[in-house]
């Protein structure tokens, strides 16, 4: 059992517990029993892991089943205190949302302005209609549509969907982290956000607020 741990590495990267498999270990079962085992073993690479509320698992090397990566995954819940999230399923997650969103632009009645590429500090990109960036908004950059605004990437400069007053517009990425978001005449800041989300995010206007949640096609 020890020389089958040797053959386990464990690495920290971020919010993600990485776990890296030899394939010198063939059965998947002393595999999970090794894991486990690797685990109880080395308190002090998981102490202070409980006080991390995004926590995700990963393995790479050896592929595993399903079945094997959420025993593990429960295994380590159960030892820290506290919910893990499979990496791969947080992509999976993101793919199927990837494309819910296209769907959605595909389906919309107005046309759309498309930009390819990202919009770096001290860009304006600015539409009549709809607006599609297909890349990141740096800080510094900012993005305005008439409508509704899907960003591809992640948003983090100046983002004001509904400029001409549409406070029914809506703003979509998948990673909302703006300096300034504005809906028609209403503004948010960052220091507003309550959540930090791991998939593509929405903001909308609900009752004179905006609101940014999870971005789930209903």
């Amino acid at each position: 059992m020890t020389n089958n741990q040797e053959e386990i590495i464990f690495k920290w990267r971020n919010d993600v517990i990485l776990i890296l498999l030899e394939n010198k270990i063939t059965d998947e079962e002393e595999i999970i029993k090794t894991l486990m085992e690797k685990i109880k073993n080395s308190h002090d690479f998981f102490k202070n892991k409980k006080n991390n509320l995004n926590l995700k698992l990963k393995f790479e090397g050896r592929d595993l089943s399903n079945e094997a990566k959420n025993k593990i995954k429960n295994f380590l819940e159960k030892k820290l205190e506290i919910n893990i999230e499979l990496a791969d399923e947080i992509i999976n997650k993101n793919s199927i949302v990837h494309k819910e969103i296209s769907t959605d632009i595909s389906n919309e009645k107005n046309s759309a302005k498309i930009y390819k590429g990202t919009v770096r500090s001290g860009q304006l990109i600015d539409s009549k209609e709809n607006l599609i960036i297909l890349g990141d908004v740096n800080p510094g950059a900012e993005v305005r549509a008439n409508n509704d605004i899907y960003v591809f990437g992640n948003l983090k400069g100046i983002v004001h969907a509904g400029q001409l007053g549409n406070i029914n517009s809506i703003i979509i990425a998948l990673k909302l982290t703006p300096t300034q978001l504005r809906i028609a005449n209403i503004i948010t800041r960052p220091p507003d956000f309550d959540e930090i989300f791991d998939t593509p995010e929405i903001a909308y206007v609900e009752n004179g607020q905006i609101f940014i949640k999870n971005y789930i096609k209903k």
